[in-house]
């Protein structure tokens, strides 16, 4: 019993530790990330979920069309269909669930980063995308 309220105690003192560090807009490593508003978070959401809705329908060249341009070089056809085979191995799509958004400074560079879930007909996936400071779309992660 005793061994477990240690454990306890330490997730809790951990979890207590990233709160804080979530808190002060800095993270362990280096990076900042800074807090947005109603209106910025709307649009960055909706620009993601427009993203995931181009992955969804194959829209290629449209997909490379709001990348920059490292994005546009790794997004080769065959990568692309890499992907897509991937999303459709989820079923169809149905719906967006919860998403959240922040703007995180890494290397210097200031990124927004958006993380939005996706509920299909077999899964619900969970989506990482950056834009850079012009809207770009600088990274996209799904799991």
């Amino acid at each position: 019993m005793r061994k477990f309220r240690l454990s306890f105690l330490a997730l809790v003192l951990c979890l207590f530790c990233a709160f804080c560090m979530a808190c002060t807009g800095k993270s362990s490593d280096g990076n900042k990330s800074y807090s947005v508003s109603a209106g910025e978070k709307e649009k960055y959401l909706e620009k993601a979920q427009n993203v995931i809705a181009l992955f969804n329908e194959e829209k290629s060249d449209e997909i490379r069309e709001l990348c920059d341009e490292t994005m546009k070089n790794a997004l080769s056809d065959d990568k692309l269909i890499e992907v897509y085979t991937q999303l459709k191995a989820n079923g169809g799509f149905e719906k967006f669930l919860e998403g959240e958004m922040t703007k995180v400074e890494q290397s210097g560079k200031t990124f927004t980063v958006v993380v939005q879930q996706a509920k299909y007909a077999k899964n619900t996936l969970t989506y990482t995308i950056s834009f850079d400071k012009d809207d770009k779309l600088a990274g996209i992660f799904y799991k």
